[in-house]
């Protein structure tokens, strides 16, 4: 009788994507299944099922609503970034999802063809299919993995785009957005939140990871080098989270052996470490110090600059604070850098890191900085895209019950909520005011 009761009650619990707030909280469910326990054990096997049924109607109430409230959204598989051929749903996995959430799904025309999917088939598993033009223009809420300025020109007035819009470093997608009173969810701020309001994992933290992993091994084909075979290098990291840790699988499995991993939180606050890299800690100088210090596990300190000049490749994995960037190399320190090193700066923000720094594209991916390579291509998962696609997939399919529900439900929402970088037209986010110099009142002039 039990595993009866209790894998229909894990068939509703599987639904918490699309239950109401007060569901998916972790002690409410925990409620739920203590008032099952006792239940179960107190009750005949046919009054028990009158309850969990009379239950999953109590469940299946809200959810259904919520359903039937869905709005419809484009996806959009084609980019106007060059080399860009990553997908936000992976059709593979679309039978994941319940059929009243796909039928809101209308793909772009030709979206299948990548993966050997006719337009029928894509059309069979969805809501069905339009042009690009159409998507942007008359449904005009759309997911678009890296969308550019023209597609906000061409969306509908007011319409919706999830995906990486990079608002901060982009003032010209801030300014069209707030022009047509566009709403932009950034797949790059979508995290799990604590209930007490701490920040987790990223939601796509996996293809951060690729972007690490892609960038290395892209930058190591170019420069025909590798560390199983022909000479050793000496390895440094800026910064140890989800890019730095795919850079070091990378790194591993061609063979590199000496990784220095440099971080600026305390080591004990250093969480999932990789064994067989050495961590060490850096810090800003103080006056009458050197402008950046390496701090070593015995907590003796020398310039960061003698450590940046023995390496022969440099990876920047951070995530700047566009308020208070880091600098790694300044202009007066270019002599610093080892003939022929490589620097691999998936980070790749213009002006942030390093003074030479800024993105590169597949088909430019290099170029030269006194005797060093710089590389900087700012998409690199695209390299592998497919993989990088279904990475994709996997974390945003648990979220589209939530944001094809419009605004309401974003705000029951942490994830989405906190990932809205403009609200029709309105700047929600400090961050972009603030690295844009722009004013608090809509529209948000530039000072």
């Amino acid at each position: 009788m039990v595993p009866l009761e209790w894998n229909l009650f894990n068939s509703i619990s599987s639904l918490s994507g699309i239950l109401p707030s007060f569901l998916r909280n972790l002690s409410g469910i925990e409620f739920w299944r203590s008032s099952f326990d006792v239940r179960i054990a107190n009750t005949s096997k046919e009054s028990a099922s009158q309850w969990i049924y009379g239950l999953s109607h109590l469940l299946m109430g809200p959810i259904k609503r919520q359903i039937m409230s869905m709005t419809d959204m484009g996806v959009i598989g084609t980019s106007k970034k060059a080399d860009e051929r990553r997908v936000p749903i992976h059709p593979e996995h679309l039978l994941r999802l319940p059929e009243e959430v796909r039928k809101h799904l209308i793909f772009e025309k030709g979206y299948g063809e990548s993966f050997g999917i006719d337009d029928q088939e894509m059309a069979s598993l969805s809501g069905g299919l339009a042009s690009r033009k159409e998507l942007l223009g008359e449904i005009g809420n759309v997911i678009i993995a890296k969308p550019v300025i023209s597609d906000l020109q061409e969306l509908r007035e007011g319409g919706v785009i999830w995906g990486y819009p990079h608002c901060a470093q982009q003032s010209a997608i801030t300014q069209c957005a707030i022009d047509r009173k566009l709403t932009l969810i950034a797949f790059e701020d979508m995290f799990v939140w604590s209930p007490a309001g701490l920040q987790g994992r990223h939601t796509f933290y996996k293809n951060n990871e690729m972007a690490g992993y892609c960038a290395v091994i892209h930058a190591l084909q170019l420069k025909g080098i590798d560390g199983h075979y022909g000479n050793q290098r000496k390895v440094i990291i800026f910064s140890f989270g989800a890019v730095s840790r795919g850079a070091i699988y990378a790194l591993k499995a061609h063979g590199f052996r000496d990784i220095t991993i440099c971080i600026q939180r305390p080591d004990h606050e250093v969480r999932e470490e990789i064994l067989d890299v050495n961590y060490t800690r850096i810090r800003k100088g103080r006056a009458g110090e050197p402008r950046m210090l390496l701090v070593e596990h015995d907590g003796s300190e020398r310039p960061l600059s003698e450590l940046i000049h023995e390496s022969d490749i440099i990876i920047n994995g951070t995530y700047q604070d566009t308020n208070d960037p880091i600098d790694f190399i300044i202009e007066e320190e270019q002599a610093i850098l080892k003939k022929g090193c490589l620097i691999i700066d998936v980070s790749c923000d213009e002006g942030m890191g390093f003074y030479f720094a800024k993105p590169t594209t597949f088909k430019e991916p290099m170029f030269a900085v006194g005797s060093a390579d710089y590389y900087a291509v700012d998409h690199t998962p695209s390299y592998l895209w497919e993989s990088a696609s279904r990475s994709i997939s996997a974390a945003l399919i648990v979220h589209l019950p939530t944001v094809l529900s419009g605004p309401a439900a974003w705000k029951a929402n942490e994830t989405i909520h906190q990932a809205i970088n403009i609200d029709q037209g309105v700047i929600q986010k400090d961050s972009i005011l603030r690295f844009q110099n722009r004013a608090l009142p809509y529209p948000h002039l530039m000072g």
